[in-house]
């Protein structure tokens, strides 16, 4: 299967590329798998030099990635599940995401 990958912006310098991994297991059923990763721009941390200083300085953004997945899904369901599974990451995540402690904790707990 061709994979499919599209960039949904989450917040201003916050975007999420989503890469469709999914494939057929068995007869009609399929294996919905999307590979999500977040990328977080410096930009967003440029004020606090503190963390600024913990990233590499050639390095333009944090990221971090995460997969989404559902089984046994019939071919006629899956552009239904793949804009839910997106629909939940999104409405779950944006809030943390936006949220200044957590690129601050993502930041000491990969660069420390």
């Amino acid at each position: 299967m061709t994979e499919k990958v599209q960039t949904i912006r989450i917040a201003a310098g916050i975007d999420a590329r989503i890469s469709d991994q999914s494939n057929r297991y068995y007869g009609d059923f399929h294996r919905v798998f999307l590979k999500v990763s977040v990328r977080i721009s410096r930009s967003i941390i440029a004020d606090r030099k503190e963390l600024a200083a913990l990233l590499p300085a050639d390095q333009s953004a944090i990221e971090f990635t995460t997969s989404l997945e559902q089984m046994a899904v019939p071919t006629e369901n899956l552009a239904t599940v793949r804009e839910n599974l997106i629909h939940s990451f999104i409405n779950s995540t944006r809030q943390y995401l936006r949220h200044p402690s957590f690129i601050e904790n993502l930041i000491k707990k990969q660069y420390r």
